[in-house]
């Protein structure tokens, strides 16, 4: 079993939540560390090389999968082209412990997210909430 974070489209409510489906639902997290999570376009990008003042720990959702549903998860993330799978440590109520992410590595597509204008979050916690 593979833990992986989720922050946008694989969220409960998205529009790819549909192939978590048998997955099991371990709860909310957030990122220890601090990313741009940007969510001005269709899909949203987890950045790790925004300015500080544009970061802050994203919340999500945390999901027990096999390796095989982890796969079919890097095709739909279009894995090693738009998006790269790497292990990050999330914060969840309780502990902290390590998961699987998908982070943007497109540099042309970071360039145009970075450039585009800040995106939405809890300034107040500063914690970066996906839309649904």
């Amino acid at each position: 079993m593979e833990t992986i974070f989720v922050y946008g489209s694989l969220m409960r409510g998205g529009e790819g939540h549909r192939l978590l489906k048998g997955a099991r639902f371990l709860g909310t997290a957030r990122t220890c560390a601090p990313y741009l999570l940007h969510v001005g376009w269709r899909w949203p990008l987890l950045i790790d090389t925004a300015p500080p003042e544009r970061a802050a720990p994203v919340e999500g959702e945390l999901y027990g999968v096999t390796t095989n549903r982890l796969r079919q998860l890097d095709a739909y993330e279009d894995e090693g082209t738009l998006y790269c799978r790497r292990r990050i440590r999330v914060c969840t109520p309780k502990s902290e412990q390590t998961a699987w992410s998908w982070f943007a590595c497109d540099s042309r597509l970071i360039q145009a997210a970075l450039r585009a204008p800040k995106p939405a979050w809890t300034p107040g916690r500063r914690r970066q909430k996906f839309r649904v």
